[in-house]
């Protein structure tokens, strides 16, 4: 069940991991987990919440202008979303400036977990009545490979396709494989405009541009690689990613960005403009091993609440069962999708997705409908969402409380 979308922004390293660890404790919130500055201004700012869509923030309060500031910010760009300060400085005028620009609770360093709890059961009864009007959580999907040749590519384009058949979905495909990317031998696809004209054009893209270069197929609009990709210097110079992303989220609902298997800069700015990474790999014991590392390093960024794994490519009978495989990789596997090869190898000879009705065809539009929650069985009124979160919420202060 969906849960309540937390975000910290302090200065302090100490601060913000304190307060973090203190929210992950708590069964009806989720923290999300990113390198926003507390002092960044408002079209980053912007970007983040597009992506991220959180419902509470909790500000740090002991530099009180930046933090006055990012309220304002935040009050511009999601109305409804509720602040909370957090800090030593409990003097009266830290407090009352605070509570003007907008934050109802304040957490004194060091955190305790009644504290926040009867904080938190607060904002819920707010939340509930005032849900956040910071639009619809867009849908910005990497897909990382654990290692090459692991299917990260094929994945890419049939989750594309069938998001594109998700209702009110516009879905576009952005191919960062800036390395060996094979997009383009995926789909057939004939000569045109590249991500690298896009990307190098990024400060200065309008709609009609845009238009022009994106090569659409199978109900999804594509910016494959190209064949430039050597010509680009090792410091990214001339390409602005951030900005391609940004400008593509005003044209799709739903973004899939194929990655290259190896690390490299590119990769992480891609991942930095995402709200979740696809990590896949197979059952092959490297492949596994690959993923841990890359779990591992995805951590150290920060960028681990974004990561689900994908396990391509099972059979019936592997050397692991999936308990053993998630603790090599040291994290849990979202989806375990069948070997289809004669399947995949005849989509690749039609230059199309799977057939939406096939086994494994079938499996893809079950991870769109899970991106998008467009499942019946999971869609709910605010009002029952909020509800269970209270009840949650009341359980856990009552059991604190003792």
């Amino acid at each position: 069940m969906e849960q309540i979308r937390t975000a910290v922004f302090s200065s302090d390293r100490f601060i913000k991991e304190q307060v973090e660890d203190m929210l992950r404790r708590i069964r009806a919130v989720s923290v999300i987990q990113h390198t926003t500055s507390i002092g960044a201004d408002e079209t980053e700012l912007a970007s983040f919440f597009q992506l991220q869509a959180p419902w509470i923030v909790f500000i740090d309060i002991s530099q009180l202008e930046a933090s006055l500031r990012l309220a304002g910010h935040i009050a511009n760009l999601s109305r409804g979303t509720q602040l909370v300060a957090v800090g030593t400085d409990k003097s009266p005028d830290a407090v009352v400036r605070a509570m003007r620009a907008g934050m109802r609770e304040f957490l004194t360093i060091p955190v305790s977990t009644e504290e926040t709890l009867n904080a938190l059961a607060r904002l819920h009864g707010v939340l509930r009545e005032n849900p956040p009007e910071n639009g619809v959580q867009q849908h910005v999907i990497s897909f990382l490979p654990a290692k090459p040749g692991v299917g990260a590519s094929t994945l890419c384009v049939n989750v594309a396709a069938a998001l594109a058949n998700v209702p009110g979905i516009r879905a576009g495909l952005l191919d960062f494989d800036l390395h060996c990317s094979v997009l383009e031998f995926l789909l057939k696809m004939p000569d045109g405009y590249t991500l690298f004209d896009a990307a190098s054009r990024a400060a200065h893209l309008d709609d009609d541009l845009w238009r022009r270069m994106v090569r659409k197929a199978h109900g999804i609009e594509i910016l494959p690689s190209g064949r430039q990709a050597e010509t680009i210097r090792d410091d990214g110079a001339g390409l602005h990613l951030a900005k391609l992303i940004a400008h593509a989220r005003g044209h799709y609902e739903a973004i899939c960005m194929d990655l290259p298997g190896p690390f490299d800069a590119y990769s992480l700015e891609v991942m930095r403009n995402s709200n979740r990474i696809l990590l896949v790999s197979t059952t092959e014991l490297a492949s596994l091993y690959s993923a841990r590392q890359a779990v591992k390093m995805l951590a150290e960024l920060g960028l681990i609440s974004r990561v689900n794994v994908i396990l391509n490519r099972v059979e019936a009978k592997s050397i692991l069962d999936m308990r053993q495989m998630e603790e090599v990789i040291g994290r849990k596997i979202l989806e375990a999708l069948p070997n289809d090869y004669a399947g995949v190898q005849k989509a690749v000879k039609d230059g199309c997705p799977l057939a939406p009705e096939s086994p494994l065809g079938l499996r893809f539009r079950e991870i769109a409908r899970n991106i998008t929650g467009h499942q019946p069985a999971r869609t709910e009124k605010p009002g029952g969402l909020f509800s269970r979160l209270g009840a949650k919420l009341a359980a856990q202060a009552k059991a604190a409380a003792w």
